[in-house]
């Protein structure tokens, strides 16, 4: 996104569930240029936001794909 000169997504922790030493986050993406929102759920946040980046990742190929 950075590369394309495209505003960075958003990250917003949406859920924290569980106890102090089990909690499973989920995380939501953001692009708001595109108007897409993806997320993703984990054990950290950090992974929580990796999942949910690789699922827009995977949302942004899948239409760039549509379009060629």
């Amino acid at each position: 996104m950075q590369s394309a000169g495209l505003p960075l997504p958003d990250y917003h922790v949406i859920e924290i569930a569980g106890r102090a030493h089990a909690q499973t986050f989920r995380v939501e993406c953001r692009i708001a240029e595109f108007e897409m929102v993806t997320s993703g759920t984990a054990n950290s946040r950090r992974q929580a936001e990796q999942k949910a980046a690789a699922s827009m990742l995977q949302r942004l190929e899948a239409q760039i794909d549509s379009h060629d």
